[in-house]
């Protein structure tokens, strides 16, 4: 999805088949693209979280707005691009520069959760390293079997030797604290 300043972001948003679109990529599993008019990013990330959409969204580090919060708190993966990798398609400034003036980062963001697990976070440094990362970038695989994990492979295991510790502690450490110790 690409959008310019006069599109609108709502249940109507862009062509004709979005809908179909849309549907199509949630029911395979695939990512939306997102490098939409920045300045609409207030109605269009919440648009996005509505529908419970996986993509790749193209942003300027705008911390003010409600929705950079949104795309962090959701995102599995975030790069840093480089200021001449990408704007959106008219630019954003009242000028014939495309690059942006602005800090850029590629997210992929998952809404389908409120929180994401885990965040990775990384520096594209030029437009050489944005391809080279996306050509060695591998397919996931899916897993079609999963290994039990045995409950004594999760039982705590103390780091400090505790025969050790009994031994040496007995006439130097006051007998109250030595239990307290010796039980925790």
């Amino acid at each position: 999805m690409a959008g310019t300043r006069y599109t609108t972001h709502t249940e109507t948003f862009g062509p004709q088949g979005i809908e179909n679109s849309i549907i199509q990529c949630q029911a395979k599993g695939h990512a939306i693209f997102i490098n939409g008019h920045w300045p609409h990013y207030s109605s269009l990330i919440p648009w996005l979280a509505s529908r419970r959409l996986l993509g790749v969204i193209i942003a300027p580090i705008w911390e003010e707005h409600g929705w950079f919060e949104s795309i962090l708190s959701r995102s599995t993966h975030i790069w840093t691009l480089p200021s001449d990798a990408c704007t959106p398609l008219q630019g954003i400034e009242n000028s014939q520069d495309r690059r942006s003036t602005h800090k850029i980062i590629a997210a992929f963001a998952d809404f389908r959760y409120e929180q994401s697990a885990s965040i990775s976070f990384d520096t594209l440094t030029s437009k050489e390293h944005c391809s080279w990362t996306l050509d060695h970038w591998s397919q996931p695989k899916i897993l079609d079997s999963v290994s039990p994990i045995l409950e004594e492979d999760c039982k705590s295991i103390s780091p400090f030797k505790i025969g050790f510790i009994k031994e040496t502690s007995l006439g130097a450490v006051p007998d109250t604290m030595r239990t307290e110790v010796l039980k925790s």
